[in-house]
Formats: C-alpha cells, sequence, structure tokens
C-alpha cells in the first residue's frame, strides 16, 4: 500500500518520464527519488518501471495507476491554488441579501469594482425584507446584509454606511414640482406612497408627516423605492423615500425635492457576530464602505 509520499514520487516520474525530472519537480535529490522508488515497488510486490539503457520504462499498471495519482494531485495543485486565491481573496463564493433600495443604490457600483479583479468569484445577491435579511445572515445563509438600521439582534455586528435622506418625488406637472422644499404640511390632502408605516423606517417617516402638520389622505404603502417612484411619476401621488439617490434619472416625468423636517436613516452592512467575514466577504464589505461609507466608521471587533 502506497502512502502519500509515494504516491507523489510515483506521480513525479509518470508526469516527467524520469529519475532526474521528478527530483527536480519535487526539489529533492535524485537519490532520494530513486531509494523511494525502490522502496515503493518492495511495498507493493511489484515492478512499476523496467529500465532499459538508462531509461525507465513504465508497466501496464503503472500505466492504469497513475491516472488515480494524477486525480489525486490535480485536486492537490487546485486545492493549493484555491488557498493562494483564498488569501488573496481571487475565489470563491459571497451571499449577499439586500432591501432593494440598496442593492440600487450602495451594492451595484461596488460589487463591479470588486469583481473587476477577481472573475473566479460567484456572488448571489437576493433582494428580501429586512427581517428575512437578518434572519439569513443570523442562520448563516448569507455572508453580508445590506438594510436600514438600526438592528436590534444580538446575534448581528453593523457596520454604518452614509446615512440617507428622505426626499419627494413628485410628477413634473404636480403643484409641489416648483417648490425647492416640500414641507410636511404642504402634503395636506395628497396621496402619500411610501414605505409601510409599521417598518422602522416606515415609522420614522409618518411620525415626521404626522408632527409636521400633515393631514394625510390617502396612501399607498409600497416597500420598494422604485416602485414608490414608478407610482409618482405615474400621477399617483408624491413618493417619499429613502436611499434613492440618482433613482431619478430612471423616470424623467419626476423631480425630487427634500423633504422636511429632514429625516435621515441609517443604512448598514450586516454580519454574523460569531462568524467574522471571510476574507472575500470582508473584502467586498471594504469595497462597500469605501463607495458609500461614513469616514469615521470603522468594523467592530
Amino acid at each position: 500500500m502506497m502512502n502519500i509520499r509515494q504516491m507523489e514520487v510515483f506521480w513525479a516520474i509518470m508526469r516527467t518520464g524520469s529519475v532526474t525530472g521528478a527530483a527536480k519537480l519535487l526539489g529533492i535529490s535524485q537519490p532520494a527519488v530513486s531509494k523511494l522508488l525502490k522502496h515503493t515497488e518492495d511495498t507493493i510486490g511489484m515492478e512499476l518501471f523496467t529500465r532499459r539503457s538508462g531509461k525507465l520504462y513504465p508497466s501496464p499498471e503503472a500505466i492504469q495507476l497513475f491516472d488515480f495519482a494524477d486525480a489525486i494531485f490535480d485536486n492537490v495543485e487546485k486545492m493549493r491554488q484555491a488557498t493562494f486565491d483564498f488569501r488573496d481573496s481571487l475565489s470563491g463564493r459571497i451571499q449577499v441579501a439586500s432591501v432593494p433600495t440598496l442593492a440600487e443604490t450602495m451594492l451595484a457600483a461596488p460589487v463591479a469594482r470588486f469583481l473587476r479583479s477577481r472573475p473566479r468569484v460567484s456572488l448571489s445577491v437576493k433582494l428580501l425584507t429586512t427581517e428575512q435579511i437578518v434572519n439569513r445572515v443570523a442562520l448563516r445563509q448569507a455572508d453580508l446584509g445590506l438594510v436600514y438600521g438600526p438592528i436590534d439582534d444580538t446575534a448581528i455586528n453593523a457596520v454604518n454606511l452614509r446615512p440617507a435622506k428622505v426626499t419627494c418625488f413628485v410628477n413634473r406637472r404636480h403643484r409641489l414640482s416648483g417648490n425647492s422644499t416640500i414641507r410636511a404640511a404642504d402634503l395636506k390632502g395628497e396621496r402619500i406612497i411610501s414605505f409601510h408605516r409599521y417598518t422602522p423606517w416606515g415609522l420614522t417617516i409618518w411620525s415626521a408627516l404626522e408632527s409636521g402638520g400633515c393631514a394625510v389622505g390617502t396612501i399607498i404603502e409600497c416597500n420598494h423605492a422604485v416602485a414608490a417612484i414608478a407610482m409618482a411619476s405615474a400621477g399617483s401621488g408624491v413618493a417619499i423615500v429613502a436611499g434613492s439617490e440618482g433613482l431619478d434619472r430612471i423616470f424623467p416625468d419626476v423631480v425630487v425635492r427634500p423633504f422636511l423636517p429632514e429625516v435621515v436613516i441609517q443604512p448598514q452592512v450586516i454580519y454574523r457576530r460569531t462568524s467574522p467575514p471571510t476574507r472575500l466577504s470582508a473584502a467586498l464589505l471594504e469595497e462597500i464602505r469605501a463607495y458609500a461609507g461614513s469616514p469615521q466608521e470603522t468594523m467592530p471587533a
């Protein structure tokens, strides 16, 4: 029965065709290879090579054994390369879960930059609710999550990104489109399109509306900023959403205006507290922070 070292010597001789070549490939002396080969043949009880005119010729059995040995050491080489790739964050798989708005505004550009130098990396992005994202991260079903915080879960660590201001989107023909800002009181009687009031950020928005003196007419609850803006573009009402920088470019019939009183919502990247990000996930997290992070924010220990 061959041990791993004997298999390696046999494989190297078969690969290079000589003891000299095997010694160079393995970085050991030629006598050491010859000694190991003889010991291998003694151990298994048969010759693997015949020697003629100073050359080695593999036996039919050796040729068949080489197929197995080559598969083994091919995988060893793949493992060695994968180890270097993991060390340098060049290959692997990352699973990211995100709320839709953050995937569009704070994830797309960093991912493109991250993958540019990592063509062998596979990425999975799932668009989910905040509750689903927190659960996936806590259960190790996602490496990173992008959510609006704060997240009150002891299993989760969070890194703050650039705060997102709540803004208003209205159709260009709407009576408020000429305003430089839109105050809560300006929305009296308007149909409001915004997040469900019982989500953390929805509650913040609806509280600001009520405290600002807005007597809300009818409402459309929508958990996706793009959908809310699309409805505002079509004239269904005034969309009040957060984290929607640049999304007005998708809809030429809308204008975006600051909302007063100012409401700020905190985007975060989350990961499992007891399982620090892999080197690859940490590299993506750093790309996200470089693109959308708060300068003073550091990763929790």
